[in-house]
């Protein structure tokens, strides 16, 4: 008899017949969806084809996603029947990665909830978000506070959610990806997770940093600039609630293959605000001084919760 495996991740549980590892387990057997693999005949697809792409339809929506070697997976919704099914060629494992960001940001999506594009860290029971631009260090931040103690909420897609009017990050992906000349350095520095894999489409390990919360509260949302060498300390620039907003808009999750901007996004974000301290975040590369600035951080938030 198969095994029925029970997760949670943004504010969902669910049910997989196959092991979810990157996904955190559930001892509620409660279902919001479930989880189906199909070997299917699926084809290759050419390599300038879009490797992300939605369609919505009357009874739900289909995700075609396609990899590095440009193998090709189905992720098909249904409403009727809450079923997620998994329809393709691969193995399981080839699938499995995707369900941590793209194809919970398309559920989330159609439902027209709140994502941010970066990396959400549980410090001291307060959630700070890292956002940026790719190469601007999100996962390395994320990787020094983890150092010092915090766990992850969850990397790459940030689900916000409200409890009455006060904002939480709830927990999604519990696995840090990070890059593998920066685990070296950051391990020298008190960085104790080990390595549980490696990323197939980039060169990044998968760490295990999670923790035990199911959602924190949203304590300061950090827009990172690329690290800058001129640098002698970290900076922290508090933003005006225009900035705050647009920097939000920039770093919402999909925005260029999932959801055009709205107003609805911008009277989102312009709530958020109205709570929550936006910082501009400019700092040295070194990794050295990389526990100085999780410090400055930490102290600069702290004293405004």
């Amino acid at each position: 008899m198969t095994k029925t495996h029970y997760y949670r991740a943004y504010g969902y549980q669910f049910s997989s017949a196959f092991e979810l590892p990157f996904l955190a387990g559930s001892s509620s057997d409660r279902r919001d969806f479930e989880i189906h693999y199909e070997r299917q005949a699926v084809k290759k697809v050419a390599a300038n084809e879009n490797y992300r792409q939605l369609l919505r339809h009357d009874t739900g929506w289909t995700l075609r996603y396609v990899n590095e070697e440009h193998g090709c997976a189905d992720y098909r919704y249904s409403n009727a029947d809450a079923r997620l099914t998994v329809a393709t060629s691969l193995p399981w494992e080839d699938c499995a990665y995707a369900l941590v960001g793209v194809v919970f940001g398309a559920m989330l999506a159609d439902q027209k909830i709140t994502m941010l594009h970066g990396a959400a860290v549980d410090v001291g029971g307060q959630a700070i978000v890292c956002l940026g631009d790719s190469g601007h260090g999100k996962s390395t931040l994320a990787a020094g506070f983890i150092a010092r103690g915090a766990t992850l909420l969850s990397d790459d897609l940030v689900r916000l959610s409200w409890d009455l009017d006060s904002p939480l990050v709830e927990a999604g992906s519990p696995q840090l990806s990070l890059m593998t000349d920066a685990f070296g350095p950051l391990k020298d520095l008190g960085l104790d997770k080990t390595v549980s894999g490696q990323r197939p489409d980039i060169d990044k390990y998968i760490l295990d940093a999670r923790g035990t919360r199911v959602r924190a509260n949203l304590a300061a949302i950090l827009i990172l600039e690329k690290p800058d060498a001129s640098k002698s300390h970290t900076v922290l620039e508090k933003q005006s609630a225009t900035q705050s907003v647009l920097a939000l808009m920039h770093n919402r999750y999909g925005r260029n293959w999932l959801e055009t901007d709205s107003v609805a996004d911008l009277d989102i974000f312009a709530e958020l605000v109205k709570t929550t301290p936006v910082f501009l975040v400019t700092r040295p590369p070194d990794f050295d001084e990389l526990m100085k600035s999780c410090s400055t951080i930490e102290k600069r938030v702290g004293a405004i919760i």
